[in-house]
């Protein structure tokens, strides 16, 4: 890390607010949206699984296989551990948001944001995949688990009115409205027997009956808190991790569409405020992975390894 000092005063910030950093026993994986570097963290270290991932979303792991989405160039990925082979299984998707992988119909279910659609793409034996379904899924589907009645449920962002994002439940083929109430909620994950949702700077968990709960807001994190985005259910059953991207907005060629700044640009300046927390069901919040490391300005995906 290239200034000690500096993440000495934020931690002790983080310490302050309830939110110092902690050992980790769970390997986390996290892709990074700017630099494409896909990594693993436990125990206070990083280390590149791979990188060329530009705008990287999704992020998980069956037995070799890492499954990776690209919003910003709409593609889904898969990366084999042992041989270090990168695949594309699709690359015409609008922007690839945060799918969920289910283990049990071998499949990858794929909001894609912008065109409001749900794409169930199916993983083949022969490491190829094929669109198998596509549901409507008015307005702008961003992330999907199975919660439940073992049912799919994906945060929707809507509209920019505010309390007009929430939760709809995919119910055969369709898809319909759950909760409403937040703003723009990104990654969802279910444990403990709640939904939980990150909505910008704000932490809920849902019910069975669809009621939304705040466990965690702007004051209970560390001030530098900016974009908290996706999220991963911990092991312990009682927690999620989440991602804090920093605000994106530096990470992007405003002239382009969805264009990010190539790597070597003096215009992507990164503010190392990117990080990752643990918050738990009750509302209690540490630092999972620390800020500052240039491998990792700008974390959006993350999972628990298996």
């Amino acid at each position: 890390m290239k200034h000690p000092y500096a993440f000495t005063l934020l931690l002790g910030i983080g310490l302050l607010f309830g939110a110092g950093c902690q050992s980790n026993k769970e390997t986390l994986l996290m892709g990074d949206f700017f630099t494409g570097n896909l990594v693993s963290y436990k125990n206070g270290k990083m280390d590149i699984i791979a990188s060329g991932f530009r705008g990287a979303d999704a992020i998980e792991q069956d037995g070799d296989m890492l499954y990776v989405s690209s919003w910003p160039l709409g593609k889904v990925w898969s990366y084999n551990l042992a041989t270090k082979e990168k695949r594309e299984l699709k690359g015409d998707f609008t922007t690839a948001a945060d799918f969920y992988l289910d283990r049990t119909d071998k499949q990858l279910v794929v909001p894609d944001m912008l065109e409001s659609k749900i794409h169930f793409l199916k993983l083949n034996d022969d490491g190829t995949a094929t669109m198998s379904k596509t549901l409507d899924a008015p307005s702008k589907p961003e992330s999907v688990c199975r919660g439940f009645d073992g049912k799919l449920y994906v945060t929707m962002i809507n509209g920019d009115d505010p309390g007009d994002g929430g939760i709809n439940v995919i119910d055969g083929d369709e898809v319909k409205g759950f909760c409403r109430g937040m703003n723009s909620p990104k990654g969802i994950a279910f444990v403990g027997g709640y939904l939980v949702t990150a909505d910008e700077t704000t932490m809920w968990k849902v019910d069975a009956e669809g009621n939304a709960t705040k466990i965690a807001e702007v004051a209970d994190f560390p001030p530098s808190i900016e974009f908290l985005n996706d999220v991963a259910a911990s092991k312990d059953g009682n927690s999620v991790y989440v991602t804090d991207m920093s605000k994106p907005s530096w990470m992007f060629n405003p002239e382009g569409e969805r264009q990010l700044w190539p790597l070597d640009s003096n215009q992507a300046v990164a503010p190392k405020t990117g990080c990752v927390y643990k918050v738990t069901l009750d509302g209690q919040v540490t630092l999972a992975v620390p800020p500052g490391d240039d491998r990792m300005p700008g974390p959006n995906g993350v999972s628990v390894a298996p």
